[in-house]
């Protein structure tokens, strides 16, 4: 995102002392472009001047008028803060043309009493500028160091957007690049979630604003050309943004995208870990129980007298995060029963024989079509048969294997006929 100018407006010029007989002459509507430094210029020598600047001119005469009007939309153009002019001698009023465009394109005229002296204007304003910005950089730190507190202190998302929302008295959001709530979910959240013009967010690269009933930001979390998710702001209807909201929100967005990567590098290294688990069960690759069970401590799982494999097949796989998104549901639904992995398109699911296994089995019937939808997928499930020792969950996991590559080719077959 294009970081906003850590300026004062044009129209906080009005509110300095020594500039209590300023007035706007024109562009009312741009009083609100931020400027970071101020330059003193001629109609004659306009032509080096640069984005965020504010341009103090002296208008002699009505050819200096004539000039600044063909000038003021390529100064518009260039992204000039806005223009601050004297008028001298026989001028008495800016004329009907510059007021004209000015006022459309929502450019800002300040005019300055022809007696005030220009170079104690000139100073007061520099000194202004240089007092906002140091403060708003102090207070960006600020802010940058809290949420930074809030991670080092093992923190969590949620967190995070909790003291984004207290700072920005707004209703805060995080959600991963699926709109998934990675921070609470409210009702007027998930009902805004339902209804929201995906397509279009997903395209923006910056701070997006929405307009609807309520006043929305969006801030996408990207990492190396990556879309993580997106930070969502909601507000009033006639609600906007200050200099200092808008940075909080990049801070915020800075560390809830550094904590996305590393759960996500974490997550990753944890599925390895109870993969290489799974693999070796499989596989008949563990020597003994006790190491069986050792390692299942180690992920949280319980390791029981007698085990039996399920196999679940994802017969329409097509990407990585079906996977992902099925497993995360059993780990969170079964974790207690059952040891979860995947090998190659499968996932894998060692239950405990016995009463806990028909508690499995069941689970899994009344939740097919809730499955299959979160999968995106139908699913071939194969059951092997009961192992009292650790080496014979190799021949369950061969057994539950076989019945869904069967089931498979028998689907494969009825489709053809």
């Amino acid at each position: 995102m294009k970081e906003r100018k850590l300026g004062i407006s044009v129209g906080d010029i009005l509110s300095f002392e020594v500039f209590a007989a300023v007035k706007v002459a024109a562009g009312a509507k741009g009083l609100e472009r931020r400027l970071e430094q101020v330059k003193w210029g001629t109609p004659q020598n306009l032509d080096k001047i640069q984005e965020g600047e504010f341009l103090f001119l002296a208008l002699r005469t009505s050819g200096d008028q004539q000039k600044l009007e063909k000038l003021l939309p390529s100064l518009e153009a260039k992204g000039l803060a806005g223009v601050g002019v004297q008028l001298k001698e026989g001028l008495s009023e800016i004329s009907g043309p510059i007021r004209e465009i000015a006022d459309r394109l929502g450019f800002p005229i300040l005019q300055f009493p022809a007696e005030l002296p220009i170079l104690e204007a000139l100073q007061s304003l520099v000194s202004e500028i240089f007092r906002v910005q140091t403060a708003l950089f102090n207070r960006s730190e600020e802010i940058h160091n809290e949420f930074m507190a809030v991670m080092l202190e093992g923190g969590s998302l949620n967190q995070v957007a909790q003291v984004l929302g207290s700072f920005l008295k707004k209703e805060v959001l995080i959600v991963d690049k699926h709109f998934e709530a990675l921070s609470p979910l409210s009702p007027a959240w998930e009902k805004w979630l339902a209804v929201i013009n995906r397509a279009s967010i997903k395209e923006s690269e910056a701070l997006k604003k929405l307009e609807g009933e309520k006043t929305a930001w969006v801030m996408p979390l990207l990492a190396a050309g990556s879309r993580l998710g997106y930070l969502l702001i909601r507000s009033g209807p006639a609600a906007d943004l200050a200099v200092l909201d808008e940075i909080a929100l990049e801070r915020a967005a800075t560390v809830a995208t550094l904590d996305i990567i590393y759960r996500r590098a974490l997550n990753e290294i944890e599925r390895r870990f109870r993969n290489e688990f799974v693999i070796d069960l499989v596989e008949g690759a563990i020597p003994s129980r006790e190491i069986a069970e050792e390692r299942a401590r180690a992920n949280n799982w319980a390791f029981s007298e007698t085990m039996r494999v399920f196999v679940i097949r994802l017969a329409d796989l097509r990407v990585q995060g079906q996977k992902d998104k099925f497993l995360s549901y059993l780990r969170a639904n079964l974790s207690i029963k059952c040891i979860c992995g995947e090998l190659g398109r499968d996932i894998i699911l060692i239950s405990p024989a016995g009463e806990k296994e028909r508690d499995v089995v069941g689970w899994l019937k009344r939740h097919l079509p809730q499955l299959e939808n979160l999968a995106d997928s139908k699913l071939l499930v194969g059951i092997g048969r009961s192992a009292g020792a650790v080496r014979e969950i190799k021949a369950s996991y061969q057994q539950a294997r076989r019945t869904v590559d069967n089931a498979q080719r028998i689907e494969t077959l009825v489709q053809i006929v």
